[in-house]
């Protein structure tokens, strides 16, 4: 079993997660998390002009079988890309166990 992480843009999340429950993959954990960047943009809001340093991105964490980690990828890749650097970033790892508290489901 494989831990897939892939860190992508709020915007691409729908069809994404469509894409991924049409292939038969239901659960995937979402978590927002601020990107550092080393490349501070400008925003002007109201008038007044900031310095963003972050930038919002999605976590989606899933638990796979090793056998569909190519296929998983390809879906990410075709349904969460963008021009942008960093976006799309997909970290594979190796469950070695999995454990459940008594009674849970």
């Amino acid at each position: 079993m494989k831990r897939l992480e892939a860190y992508i843009k709020p915007f691409t999340v729908e069809a994404l997660r469509q894409a991924l429950a049409e292939s038969g993959f239901g659960v995937q954990r979402l978590l927002q998390v601020e990107e550092f960047s080393q490349d501070p943009y400008q925003e002007v809001v109201s008038g007044t002009e900031y310095s963003i340093e972050t930038r919002p991105r999605l976590l989606m964490i899933m638990y796979i079988e090793d056998s569909r980690v190519d296929e998983v990828i390809r879906i990410i890749q075709t349904n969460a890309s963008t021009d942008h650097s960093g976006d799309g970033r997909i970290f594979i790892s190796t469950v070695d166990r999995i454990a459940t508290v008594a009674g849970s489901e």
